[in-house]
């Protein structure tokens, strides 16, 4: 069967409000959701208070999930509105999304519509914190 792969990041605990926090998952949530705020469109307005993409859960970062939440339930999408965010799960080598993990799956869904080439290789972008680069570079030699 042919097949393609294509990068999805995921968190590997839950982030948010309740959520676990680990700081890598936290920096990947923030990291995603900073750069989607700060380019529309949106159907609602991001949140004032700009994210700081420091590994750190705050409650600006459970307003931002909030807002992302949102949005997607105001196009129509099926997304859980909690301020929380799951890992999404694996099955068969490609993930999928479980109510519970649905945001995480938007918020691959909108980053690459609107950054593919970033996407597609997080590693190599400059815009990316040097933590995550380089822990999605290790991981890349896992498959190598």
């Amino acid at each position: 069967m042919a097949r393609k792969f294509l990068p999805y990041y995921n968190v590997g605990q839950s982030v948010g409000n309740g959520g676990s926090n680990s700081p890598d998952d936290v920096m990947l949530v923030q990291y995603l959701l900073s750069r989607i705020g700060k380019t529309p469109p949106h159907p609602l307005p991001p949140p004032p208070m700009p994210l700081a993409v420091n590994g750190v859960a705050t409650p600006l970062l459970n307003e931002w999930i909030l807002w992302f939440q949102k949005c997607n339930k105001a196009i129509g999408e099926q997304v859980l509105v909690d301020g929380r965010i799951d890992s999404s799960k694996s099955q068969g080598g490609s993930f999928y999304p479980p109510a519970s993990g649905r945001t995480m799956f938007f918020l691959n869904t909108t980053f690459r519509r609107r950054f593919r080439a970033e996407h597609d290789a997080l590693d190599l972008d400059p815009q990316c914190p040097m933590p995550l680069r380089a822990k999605f570079t290790a991981e890349s030699d896992i498959y190598e």
